[in-house]
């Protein structure tokens, strides 16, 4: 079975910091700093994405939410 590794972005780019995801993965695609990983915008596509998620061995979530912490506090 072939080893497929992606980072996901994920996010509304039109919420602000929602969008945090999609600019992260941008940013990566620009440094072309991702090795082996394949990079995936997953917009807002939700539960659209499971079928990707299945396919992986190796998965890196970006994303941001409320959670009535500090800002940069990793959930």
């Amino acid at each position: 079975m072939a080893q497929r590794k992606i980072i996901l972005g994920i996010g509304n780019l039109l919420n602000t910091d929602e969008g945090v995801g999609i600019h992260a993965i941008r940013t990566l695609q620009q440094k072309n700093s991702v090795g082996e990983f394949e990079i995936v915008d997953g917009g807002t596509l939700g539960l659209n994405l499971l079928p990707l998620v299945e396919e992986t061995s190796h998965l890196l979530v970006l994303d941001a939410i409320d959670g009535h912490k500090a800002p940069g506090t990793l959930i």
